[in-house]
This record gives structure tokens, sequence and C-alpha cells, in this order.
């Protein structure tokens, strides 16, 4: 992964614990970018290995086991919620295709 001025800074200014994360807002200004572009570069890092945590309170890196199991659970949540999203779709899509439907 190329890491990106602005994945630099944000590393650099995400601290250890939930009591000192960093919200995106910060990380906005920090970066002279957007929200939407704040998300997708942690989206990015996590994909890479980063293990960053979030909350109510912004961005940090995970410093207890309670934060950590926190964080997974509501990453587990997500994807459970996204997976019952799909299942409607993919019930239409079965019907459409058995009844030969292309439209």
């Amino acid at each position: 992964m190329i890491v990106t001025e602005s994945m630099a800074l944000i590393l650099s200014a995400l601290q250890t614990g939930e009591s000192n994360a960093v919200n995106a807002k910060t990380l906005c200004r920090l970066c002279n970018i957007d929200d939407r572009t704040v998300r997708a570069i942690i989206e990015k890092l996590r994909r890479s290995g980063k293990v960053i945590c979030s909350g109510n309170m912004g961005y940090y890196y995970p410093g207890t086991v309670s934060e950590l199991e926190r964080y997974i659970r509501r990453m587990s949540s997500r994807i459970r919620s996204g997976r019952d999203c799909l299942k409607p779709a993919k019930k239409m899509l079965k019907k459409w295709k058995e009844s030969g439907y292309n439209g």
C-alpha cells in the first residue's frame, strides 16, 4: 500500500485508548480533506492491517482488551446487518432468474 500524506497524518494523529479518540472533524482539518475522504482512508488503513477502533468520540488505537472487544462486536454487528440487508435482494434475484425476467 502506498502511504499518502493524509494517511501518514492520520496514523500519527491517532492515539491509544478511547479516552484519547480523535474525531473526524479534527482529522478533516488536520489533513485538509472532507469527512468522506477521512472515512475512506480509515477503511483503507484497516484493510491494510491497521487496527483502528471507532466510537462516539472518534478514532483511536485500542489500548485495552475491552476496547478491542467492543470494536470487534461493532464490526461484527455491521457485517451481520449488511448480510441481512442482502437477503431480500438475493431472494428477488432468484425469483427473477427462475421466471426468466431480464428487465
